[in-house]
């Protein structure tokens, strides 16, 4: 059985979390227009007969220039520790020079993949000359060109990535599709949604705290609060539903699908309160 860890890099919004929930099937990782969506390494668990994959999406790769941004890189530099394999994603219609000059200073000793993204956004001429681009570098072992917001063949797409990983037990039971708990997921589906709604009211510096969550039947309730850095504000939001749970399932099984809605966002009310300590 092959079975390894394969962590994700790259710059911001080159599509890492796109990618991650285009193989999972399933919305493992928040995606918003902004850059620096994702905070933190998401672990995932794709599991079938003849291989366990962990995948990892980490935080796009930036100079930090304060606390958070600090925390961020901390995640990509644990992930750089225990990968396999490394999944190096670049966007074909961004600077090919600057994505090499991260992948570079990476320092890789895993074997790694380009995995060019965004190719339904570009002509055929530049796909080819950005793999060539790549495809001479030292740390590149193969590249991959996808349109991850398009859809992914994914047994095409997992074959050169088998064939780095080793034989060996799995790290995870087969059930498994993740390490995080359930109140990561609500957490960041409240944040994804303040972003897409209250991008004007809310800083982008928003943190999703649960305060509590229960769970009734096939149902469950959850009541959260975030805090905003720089400023000191916290909100109270107590209707939203549960999209994730941690009942061992297989990924192609439906699942709800249900998310906060405007009507959600808008019933919150907000008060001061001084913010998280470190944020």
């Amino acid at each position: 059985m092959k079975t390894g860890f394969v962590n994700i890099f790259g710059r911001p919004n080159a599509g890492k979390s796109t990618l991650l929930n285009a193989l999972m099937g399933e919305k493992m990782a928040i995606v918003s227009a902004k850059v620096q969506t994702t905070r933190h390494r998401i672990k995932t668990i794709l599991t079938e007969k003849d291989y366990q994959v962990v995948l990892s999406d980490t935080p796009g790769i930036i100079e930090p220039k304060y606390k958070l941004h600090e925390k961020m890189m901390q995640a990509v530099k644990g992930a750089l520790e225990d990968a396999d394999v490394a999944l190096l994603i670049v966007d074909v219609n961004e600077n090919w020079e600057e994505s090499n000059g991260i992948f570079e200073a990476l320092r890789l000793k895993v074997p790694s993949i380009v995995v060019i993204n965004k190719i339904d956004r570009a002509p055929e001429d530049k796909i080819k000359e950005a793999v060539a681009f790549f495809e001479s570098k030292k740390y590149c072992k193969s590249t991959i060109t996808i349109s991850a917001a398009s859809g992914i063949n994914i047994k095409r797409f997992l074959k050169p990535i088998l064939a780095l990983l080793p034989e060996g037990e799995p790290y995870y039971a087969g059930d498994e599709i993740t390490d995080l708990p359930t109140k990561f997921f609500v957490s960041e589906l409240v944040r994804e949604k303040i972003y897409e709604l209250l991008s004007d009211e809310i800083p982008y510096q928003t943190t999703v705290l649960i305060r509590e969550f229960k769970e009734e039947n096939d149902t469950g309730k959850d009541r959260g609060g975030y805090h905003c850095a720089p400023g000191n504000t916290e909100s109270d939001h107590t209707r939203g539903k549960r999209k994730y749970d941690q009942t061992p399932r297989h990924r192609s099984q439906k699942r709800d699908r249900s998310v906060l809605t405007a009507k959600d966002i808008s019933g919150v009310v907000c008060k001061s309160k001084t913010k998280v300590a470190g944020e």
